[in-house]
């Protein structure tokens, strides 16, 4: 596995892999309008402005995602989704 600065061009693979690992919590709580599955990729573009995103990477597929922020002298981690496939 390898972890990498994600880039716009891998975007629309992670909200796919967001999608698919907050379903898991949509059908648990009987609300498929959580924001993450809510979310477009307009806005994540808009996030990634501000963000630092990364990506864990096997075989050339995008397997999970982290998004931070920093804040004074702080990080803030935000939004880290695996792949179900890979939970646990």
């Amino acid at each position: 596995m390898k972890i990498l600065k994600a880039c716009k061009d891998d975007l629309l693979e992670i909200l796919t892999l967001q999608k698919s690992a907050y379903q898991e919590n949509a059908v648990r709580y009987n609300n498929s309008n959580i924001p993450p599955l809510l979310q477009t990729l307009d806005e994540l573009k808009t996030e990634m402005e501000y963000k630092i995103f990364l990506k864990a990477v096997i075989n050339d597929v995008i397997v999970g995602s982290v998004r931070a922020c920093k804040k004074d002298d702080y990080v803030f981690i935000e939004k880290l989704i695996v792949h179900p496939d890979y939970q646990n």
